[in-house]
């Protein structure tokens, strides 16, 4: 586990986001192992199995997933775990949409990855300038809270 302060976390994200941030904590938790990371992912499908989590429209959607992914990042002793509101685009159409964003640090190096939590296995993807690509998806980060 890597330990940035809230001034640090923001320099670092410079690099990647170009958006209104709130930070409410004075010190943050990243991940810096990969094996956190699947330790992190497998309690979030314990999370969702043992309370039958799955999407329903206005009930249980992006954003509830994106706040139940962070969730579990703190049960895991991570707090460095944005929650994002942004737009996807799908096709030719553009939609509201909120997801995660997870700063890590590996072998020394910062990498900024957007989670999806809503598919069956949460999806990850690097985030470049603002915005990320996943299959067919276009993502775009407008604002998060960390």
């Amino acid at each position: 586990m890597k330990i940035l302060s809230a001034s640090e976390l923001k320099e670092r994200l410079k690099e990647y986001l170009d958006c209104p941030s709130v930070f409410w904590d004075s010190e943050y938790r990243l991940v810096s192992d990969p094996v956190e990371l699947t330790q992190i992912t497998q309690r979030f499908l314990r999370l969702r199995r043992d309370f039958k989590l799955r999407y329903e429209p206005d009930w249980f959607d992006c954003d509830d997933f994106a706040r139940a992914y962070k969730f579990s990042c703190l049960l895991s002793g991570i707090n460095a775990i944005g929650w994002a509101v942004g737009r996807v685009k799908v096709l030719d159409k553009e939609y509201g949409h909120s997801f995660n964003l997870l700063p890590v640090v590996w072998d020394g190096e910062f990498v900024l990855f957007l989670v999806e939590p809503q598919y069956d296995l949460p999806a990850f993807v690097q985030v470049r300038d603002g915005r990320a690509r996943l299959r067919h998806l276009e993502y775009k980060v407008e604002w998060v809270e960390w």
